[in-house]
């Protein structure tokens, strides 16, 4: 797995694709991308409690739209940084708006971080997550963006 420092800008690639219904989209973004749960194991990382309400949200974000996903299976499996075990999720990423013009960038394996290892997100993504629209590719996508 990928690391990246919390809250870093993201910078894991230029372009962003996603597929809706039967189509394939990539564009360049237009809005500020920032880490949340790029973990490591060499890496330390918070731990704690989160909203009892939190994995449940986080879970419908994972089941929307889906960023970078690998245009293979969604059945693919990644191995968990942190435990080694074969997680369900890892073949995609996810966006979380914050309201103020930036976009959470965060691998799907987030949840399982939270769920089986205590990672506990920043605030700020936590908040957002509680505020997530699943319309919000319409608004972020470019006009210009590239379909198939």
């Amino acid at each position: 797995m990928t690391h990246f420092e919390e809250l870093s800008p993201y910078s894991y690639g230029e372009l962003e694709s996603l597929r809706i219904a039967d189509e394939w989209i990539e564009y360049r973004p237009r809005h500020e991308r920032i880490n949340v749960g790029w973990l490591d194991a060499p890496h330390e990382f918070a731990t704690g409690t989160t909203p009892d309400w939190f994995a449940d949200a986080l879970l419908d974000v994972i089941a929307g739209i889906q960023v970078n996903a690998t245009r293979v299976s969604s059945r693919r499996h990644a191995y968990c940084c942190s435990c080694g075990r074969r997680r369900a999720s890892g073949h995609a990423e996810i966006r979380v708006p914050d309201g103020d013009g930036k976009m959470f960038a965060a691998p799907t394996l987030v949840w399982p971080y939270v769920t089986a290892h205590r990672y506990r997100p920043p605030d700020e993504f936590v908040e957002a997550v509680r505020a997530y629209d699943p319309a919000w590719a319409g608004s972020w996508i470019p006009e210009d963006a590239e379909r198939s």
